[in-house]
């Protein structure tokens, strides 16, 4: 007879071993398998349990002698091989991840050696997922099996090689992939440019592909009629070179690309594009080295960055970063001209930016051809005076904000928007742009409801006159809530209604 599930349990229960082994093995799942292993002495019924686990995770961290605190290879080269020996010969392996740190010079031959054959019993068992995280010297190559690229079964892959710098990874001449639908390549190198093309189309099932800091030629990854998710971050193929990236994907939802403004991007068909975030740079995460550009190249960068938001009209949310709306502010004329009857899906606009005059000129062209806008997040970005100078009128005195702002031309090409409900911006220093931006908004928005802005480190005082400032201007809505909050000063405060 069964025990009532009402029944209390004792003090001395051991209230986990009653549960059911899958849910036990469920547990074990987002464990190590040293640790694994280790619960069975803890109980007669765990002493084999674990054999029938579906998911190994191995990390060489975790193997360090006692007396030297060193990573001890061999322990850790035996306990895999042992693990892999003892499970049931029937059992698959659903995901198989490997994560090694730096490897020693004087050991890497022998232990990659190790791994190519874990990663062979991992196929042999019909290894469904494979992540590999493994810290290659610079300029290092791996050549991995040649089943790995010719597997039946694997529906994942993550290959995290690098280290200081990239590894190269060599790829066989032949490839066939045809289950997988994810797809990771972090920190490495392809050189092979007549076989980094067929591993993409090796994967006929691919639906999401990410791919960061590595150095592969992406002009051919474009047959991808199944890919629903791309995100890439940093390529470092022949950047000063003008690298060209093509994308095809007419089922592509997700689009994440921060990447560098010198590469042509031929991205076309995204017609089922959802999301697309993208922030862009000249050389690196830190580079706001854009106005130093010839204007020769900052010709090429607005012209190839405006050619890129043509390719994502149909997007439904977009971010883009403050030097993207820079270059695309070098040419408003093409901008206008490329981008006209664009935008009809988007819904949800976040921009990161200056708000420069020229960043403000390109967003006023952006919310013209975006008729059905309802979202717009404003995030107001400093940003090092050496780097860059700034129209006067942006950096004004705060007492300006007392004053009316001038109109701009801007403020008369933009069109009404019918649509737009809320604005949220973030980093308010009270300054003239700001306000000519808010005024623009709130003479244009017809529908907007609610405003909520966060001060960045202004006094309370200031930031009151500055609402008191807003609350005088033409509003073309009948009902609008504007709250207000001084974020590093833990103050906050609202006006219920202009």
């Amino acid at each position: 007879m069964e025990e009532p599930r009402n029944t209390p349990f004792t003090n001395t229960e051991d209230r986990i071993s009653k549960l059911p082994d899958d849910i036990i093995l469920l547990i074990f799942s987002f464990l190590d398998m040293k640790h694994v292993v280790q619960t069975s002495v803890l109980a007669r019924r765990w002493r084999s349990i674990w054999i029938s686990l579906l998911i190994l995770n191995f990390n060489l961290d975790l193997f360090k002698s006692t007396f030297t605190g060193c990573t001890d290879h061999d322990a850790f080269t035996a306990f895999v091989n042992w693990i892999l020996m003892v499970r049931h010969s029937n059992s698959g392996i659903q995901r198989f991840h490997l994560k090694l740190k730096t490897l020693d010079c004087s050991r890497y031959f022998d232990l990659t050696g190790r791994v190519n054959t874990w990663v062979f019993g991992a196929l042999q068992s019909n290894v469904q997922e494979l992540s590999f995280d493994v810290g290659l010297w610079a300029y290092q190559s791996y050549k991995f099996p040649l089943c790995l690229f010719n597997s039946k079964s694997l529906t994942k892959l993550v290959l995290k090689l690098g280290c200081m710098l990239m590894a190269e990874i060599v790829l066989p001449d032949t490839m066939d992939l045809p289950m997988l639908k994810y797809l990771k390549l972090y920190g490495l190198s392809i050189y092979q440019e007549n076989l980094n093309a067929k591993l993409f189309l090796s994967c006929p099932a691919l639906e999401s592909l990410n791919i960061t800091r590595c150095n592969v030629n992406l002009n051919d990854v474009c047959v991808a009629s199944k890919l629903k998710y791309f995100k890439l971050k940093y390529n470092e193929y022949n950047v000063d070179g003008g690298d060209t990236i093509s994308l095809h994907a007419p089922c592509l939802k997700s689009f994440i690309c921060k990447n560098y403004m010198l590469c042509e991007y031929n991205v076309k068909n995204l017609a089922s594009l959802v999301t697309a975030d993208i922030t862009m740079m000249v050389e690196d995460e830190e580079d706001n080295s854009f106005p130093e550009l010839s204007d020769p190249d900052k010709e090429l960068c607005a012209a190839s960055m405006i050619r890129l938001l043509e390719s994502l009209h149909c997007v439904r949310d977009l971010a883009l970063s403050c030097w993207f709306l820079e270059a695309v502010s070098e040419d408003p004329q093409l901008l206008l001209d490329e981008l006209s009857d664009h935008f009809r899906n988007l819904q949800n606009l976040k921009l990161q930016t200056f708000l420069s005059e020229e960043s403000i000129c390109a967003i006023t062209h952006l919310l013209n051809v975006s008729t059905n806008i309802e979202s717009l997040k404003v995030i107001i970005v400093e940003f090092s005076m050496k780097d860059f100078i700034p129209n006067p009128l942006m950096y004004s005195s705060l007492d300006e904000i007392m004053f009316d702002p001038k109109a701009d031309d801007w403020e008369q090409v933009l069109l009404p928007l019918y649509h737009l409900k809320f604005v949220m911006i973030v980093g308010v220093q009270c300054r003239i742009n700001e306000l000519k931006f808010l005024k623009m908004l709130f003479k244009k928005a017809v529908a907007l409801e609610k405003v909520f802005l966060y001060y960045d480190s202004v006094s309370t005082i200031v930031a009151e006159a500055f609402s008191r400032k807003l609350m005088t201007f033409p509003i073309a809505s009948s009902s609008i809530s504007l709250k207000w909050w001084i974020v590093q000063g833990q103050l906050s405060g609202h006006c219920p209604q202009l």
